[in-house]
């Protein structure tokens, strides 16, 4: 736990961060530059929200499901008679748990897919932005600048760890 705090402050000393001055208006902006894609938020959003759900009743209902089985257990060994899962006693529970859980990764794929997406074609249309930018400026300003200085810059180093930001489950 140590060392992976120690790459933590490694890594704040490396990188310099700074808030914004104007944080609403430059997310606002972001959202306006991502109008194409709000249909994808909100299918991820719908997603994250279902899967959470699903994830909280799975156990619960797994519960249930053990409590069914343990009351069949003990009312056989009263009987005497042979343990068994029927559909009725058991078996259509199962498969619903089952399809609980099925339900739960497909929301957890859907999200990861389209957040995964979403964010490579974020950073497409910010190399683009930066590219049309870059071919604008005069050629003073490549006379002026070191070769490499412009693709180690901050911003660009931004859009290379937005890209391959990996999706968290539950250590975020």
């Amino acid at each position: 736990m140590s060392e992976n705090n120690n790459n933590v402050e490694v890594l704040a000393d490396e990188m310099d961060f700074e808030t914004p001055d104007h944080a609403w208006q430059t997310l606002k902006r972001v959202w306006r530059s991502v109008s194409d894609q709000h249909k994808r938020l909100a299918f991820v959003l719908v997603s994250v929200v279902l899967y959470t759900f699903l994830s909280i009743i799975a156990p619960l209902y797994s519960a249930h499901i053990i409590d069914l089985l343990w009351n069949n257990i003990k009312e056989t060994v009263t009987t005497g008679a042979a343990f068994q899962v029927t559909w009725a006693a058991g078996g259509r529970d199962m498969v619903f748990l089952l399809l609980i859980y099925l339900a739960a990764a497909l929301f957890y794929t859907l999200q990861s897919f389209l957040m995964s997406s979403f964010a490579e074609r974020l950073s497409l249309r910010l190399r683009i932005e930066i590219s049309k930018k870059l071919n604008r400026l005069p050629l003073s300003f490549f006379d002026r600048t070191k070769t490499g200085e412009i693709l180690t810059s901050p911003f660009m180093s931004s859009i290379v760890i937005i890209k391959h930001r990996k999706p968290c489950k539950q250590e975020c």
